[in-house]
């Protein structure tokens, strides 16, 4: 399980448009990256993958280890 080895979590705050891949773009540069870090905030947060996040909830971002260089989420 990749959050396992997860040593950071970011606190992030949904906003109305907000979906686990749209908050994973945010932290990612890579599709494979994107993907594990939408299963893992699914699996730290107890959500679905596809299912709505609403707004103003709370949810945990892990800082996870990159499939390259570098961790998966990055802040841009």
């Amino acid at each position: 399980n990749e959050d396992s080895r997860c040593k950071s979590l970011y606190n992030v705050t949904t906003r109305t448009t907000d979906s686990m891949l749209t908050i994973a773009e945010r932290y990612t540069v890579n599709e494979d990256d994107r993907e594990k870090l939408v299963e893992a905030i699914s699996d730290i947060n107890s959500l679905p993958i596809d299912g709505p996040l609403p707004s103003g909830r709370a949810i945990q971002v892990p800082l996870l280890p990159a499939s390259g260089l570098g961790q998966v989420a990055q802040n841009r």
